[in-house]
């Protein structure tokens, strides 16, 4: 849980560093949108690949929205998708 304490809490934004919780640790990606239940996440070794998938928002830690201290403040807010066509995560593994 390391990425929670990354760079500085931050609004939903695209690009953003979402660190969620899992069985056996935790997982980060970059938010690329959401439906209504589900994060859309970018991200490594999900399904042993590099993907787009749902995770549960409910899994997001608190203060798990992450942006860089040497970025420019994030662009934009929540970015509404639809959940038909992208697969949900359970294990990221």
């Amino acid at each position: 849980m390391n990425w929670k304490k990354f760079g500085a809490e931050s609004r939903i934004a695209r690009g953003a560093i979402l660190v969620f919780e899992r069985k056996g640790g935790g997982h980060v990606g970059l938010y690329v949108g959401e439906d209504r239940t589900h994060y859309h996440v970018l991200g490594g070794n999900q399904n042993n690949s590099v993907s787009i998938t749902r995770i549960e928002k409910g899994r997001l830690v608190t203060g798990g929205v992450r942006w860089p201290k040497t970025a420019d403040a994030p662009i934009g807010g929540k970015v509404e998708l639809s959940s038909a066509g992208a697969p949900v995560s359970k294990t990221e593994a």
